[in-house]
């Protein structure tokens, strides 16, 4: 990697001093420490900010009741962030974030914020859930009454009164990961490496087990750890495995298969420390090939298992698992909502005969191979495209079709549309709004093959559109978000 951007977030009560000579260690890896200070007893934002009433220099702040909550650490700490990717010669592709409590806590709000400037993202210890106060550990710091929940309240409210915020969703929603895996289902999160302590009473185990279930059922992928640490990192099993360099698989112009439902998960219980296992991963034992195949027909990815280290040895890989695959951060593989893709899964030992099926897409675009089955020797995954559905009807297509990706998607700026023309001749390629106005002309005109060109989202607002192609009696929609 060269010139890649690490984005790091200090711990609270600390300053941006504390990663300055710090980061992932990767060679030619630009450095961008930022800071979230308050002169008033709370200390920090938890990265996110404050209510509109909210006097920053004053210990005396009331804990609101009415009002806006608005997200003015949020809104600098993304600003700063594309100041540096345009004024420094870094690899957009290769931006990331590391940080750990609460810069754990504000990688991973980036992380559902902003997807389209992240490759990956890296937390140790974070909070995932604001909303959570019911830890079944007396005196967790979250809990009712505790410190850090006693300054919540005067930042934001209390969670039963769950103020509105400038950015729409209320207060606790917004600052609640689980619930946004949810509500951006469709949306290609950057994988989430997080690190968390059973025993970490300060932001608490209980309210990791929603985030993992959340995550899990949007089948956004990622890697999670937890073990017997306290929020210090003392009893930390995978402190060995621990690596922010980890985040250099992925590049946010590359796809990558979002795992879920992996039959070799660890169990993390009900939230009561004394349930599920003392030390355990979610999807940690698959890998796979860094760079799939991703074209407007076939997307083809390699998994593999492997062995993990611990402090105390290291906890091989079983002999073989199933895993749903669903792929993510598409760049031309062209999935369709309805649309029905044939896949195939082969051992590259030959061990076990080749699966071969259909998968249909689900209503927001996302495809998932269930329980594909992957040996330590690797299974390779194909997905291609196959039938259309209409009406409810799969049927073979009359021709080949308009094969339609874009990349980037939400997209805040630009990105980029990949399209795959069947044949040459006239055709027109449009940005449309619900309305089904044009709103951006990207082609019309001669066109064949495949094409890559420019979607300039810039001064549109926010919101939901359209990119149509048309070629003779062809025709192809991907549905974009852009964000502002």
């Amino acid at each position: 990697p060269r010139n890649s951007l690490m984005i790091k977030l200090h711990a609270r009560g600390s300053s941006f001093m504390q990663f300055v000579e710090m980061g992932s260690g990767m060679p030619g890896e630009w450095g961008l420490s930022l800071d979230d200070p308050l002169e008033s007893q709370d200390a920090n934002t938890f990265w996110y900010g404050y209510h509109a009433g909210y006097d920053t220099g004053s210990n005396q702040n009331l804990v609101p009741t009415t009002g806006l909550v608005e997200p003015y650490t949020l809104r600098r700490v993304v600003y700063t962030i594309e100041w540096a990717r345009r004024n420094f010669p870094v690899d957009r592709g290769q931006v990331y974030a590391m940080g750990n409590s609460m810069g754990g806590i504000g990688v991973v709000l980036l992380a559902f914020s902003r997807p389209d400037l992240f490759a990956a993202v890296h937390a140790v210890v974070p909070l995932f859930d604001f909303s959570f106060q019911d830890d079944p550990v007396a005196g967790s710091f979250f809990n009712r009454g505790g410190s850090q929940r006693v300054s919540c309240d005067r930042l934001w409210g209390q969670v039963e009164t769950n103020l509105p915020t400038t950015e729409g969703p209320r207060v606790y929603d917004r600052l609640n990961a689980g619930a946004m895996a949810v509500a951006k289902q469709a949306v290609s999160i950057p994988p989430i490496f997080a690190y968390c302590g059973r025993n970490d009473f300060t932001v608490g185990w209980a309210e990791k087990i929603g985030f993992f279930r959340a995550m899990n059922l949007a089948r956004h992928g990622g890697y999670f750890f937890f073990d017997q640490r306290e929020h210090n990192g003392a009893g930390g099993a995978w402190l060995g495995q621990q690596n922010p360099r980890d985040v250099y698989r992925f590049r946010t112009d590359r796809s990558f298969p979002g795992l879920s439902n992996c039959s070799a998960d660890g169990d993390p219980g009900t939230g009561d420390p004394a349930s599920g296992d003392s030390v355990g991963t979610i999807n940690g034992f698959v890998e796979w090939d860094p760079a799939p195949v991703d074209s407007p027909r076939v997307w083809i990815t390699t998994l593999r298992l492997r062995d993990l280290p611990t402090l105390w040895g290291v906890i091989p890989a079983p002999a073989a698992l199933t895993v749903d695959v669903t792929p993510r951060r598409l760049q031309s593989f062209a999935v369709q909502a309805g649309g029905s893709y044939l896949y195939s899964v082969r051992a590259l030992d030959g061990s076990v005969p080749t699966l071969i099926g259909t998968v249909t897409a689900d209503s927001r675009g996302l495809v998932t191979v269930r329980q594909v089955p992957v040996t330590r020797a690797g299974a390779e995954l194909k997905l291609v495209r196959s039938y259309r559905r209409v009406f409810g009807v799969d049927q073979a297509p009359a021709g080949p079709g308009i094969a339609l990706a874009v990349s980037s998607n939400p997209i805040a700026g630009t990105g980029v549309v990949s399209v795959e023309w069947p044949e040459r001749g006239e055709a027109r390629l449009e940005l449309l709004g619900v309305t089904g106005r044009v709103e951006r002309e990207l082609l019309r005109g001669a066109a064949s093959g495949t094409m890559r060109l420019e979607l300039d989202a810039s001064g549109l607002p926010a919101g939901v559109y359209f990119v149509a192609a048309r070629q003779g009696a062809f025709r192809a929609s991907r549905r974009v978000v852009v964000m502002k």
